[in-house]
This record gives structure tokens, sequence and C-alpha cells, in this order.
């Protein structure tokens, strides 16, 4: 647990930038309600955190989700429809089979790459403590997404 504190200035610099976004969309109370900005979806919001967070922590930079203020890769939308169907699936196994599970899933077209360095520049941190190390991407790292 002493290892976490460590971290917590990371997911700090994530949740400045966090806040800083959803200061952009506030208005204050006084304000009349024709005035006022659409609403924003915290559903969406609230993965590009997590996501912002998980980057800072393993690659000392964010994903770029906040920073774009979008579905880096469509990495969200990944995961909600994988969720979809392996909540649906889950419970009717003999189905999986003849969808994701079929042998024909590898004749799709491949996944699109995403490099971590087309994401937005950040600084580089590469020691944080005597007792934390992070390492900076060497900038040949990329993940996957379908």
């Amino acid at each position: 647990m002493t290892s976490l504190v460590g971290l917590e200035q990371f997911v700090d610099s994530t949740l400045k930038v966090f806040l800083q976004r959803l200061e952009e969309f506030s208005v204050s109370p006084a304000t009349p309600i024709t005035d006022c900005k659409q609403p924003i979806n915290m559903v969406q919001w609230f993965p590009w955190y997590a996501f912002g967070v998980i980057g800072e922590l393993s690659f000392a930079r964010r994903l770029g989700f906040l920073d774009t203020q979008s579905d880096v890769g469509g990495t969200c939308k990944l995961l909600n429809q994988f969720t979809a169907y392996s909540s649906t699936f889950a419970s009717i196994l003999e189905m999986h089979k003849d969808l994701l599970g079929s042998p024909l899933i590898n004749t799709l077209p491949p996944c699109q790459r995403v490099s971590l360095q087309t994401l937005p520049q950040q600084k580089s941190i590469t020691e944080t403590s005597t007792s934390t190390s992070h390492v900076s991407t060497g900038g040949n790292l990329q993940t996957s997404i379908c």
C-alpha cells in the first residue's frame, strides 16, 4: 500500500487535467437556462480519466483521451461492444463458437495500430523517488485496438 502512495502524484496530475476539462464545460448557477452549454456525458468522461491514470502510471504520460477529448482509437467503443457481447454470450456459451470463437474470425481485417508516438507529447518522467521509478516509452510501443 505504501508503494501506491508514491504514485499519487501521477494520479493527481491526471485529476488536475480532468478537472480543468470539466471546468471548461461548467457554467455559473446564476446563468440563465437559455445560455447554458450542452450537457456533457460523464459516462464517457470517466473511462477517459481512468485511461489517463493508467497511461500515466504505466507509460509516464496520459494516453490522449483527456487531451483530445475523444475516444482514442475507438478504445471505449470497443470495450462497450465487448462488454455487451460477453455479457450476452456468457450465458449462451454454445453460440460463442459460431461468432467470435469461430476460425473465420481470423479472416477479418487486422486490428488498427495506435502508436504512443502519435499521442500528445507530455513530460517524460524517469524517476519519481528513491522507492518508485517510472519508465518512459522508447517510442516503439504499440497497442492493438480492433
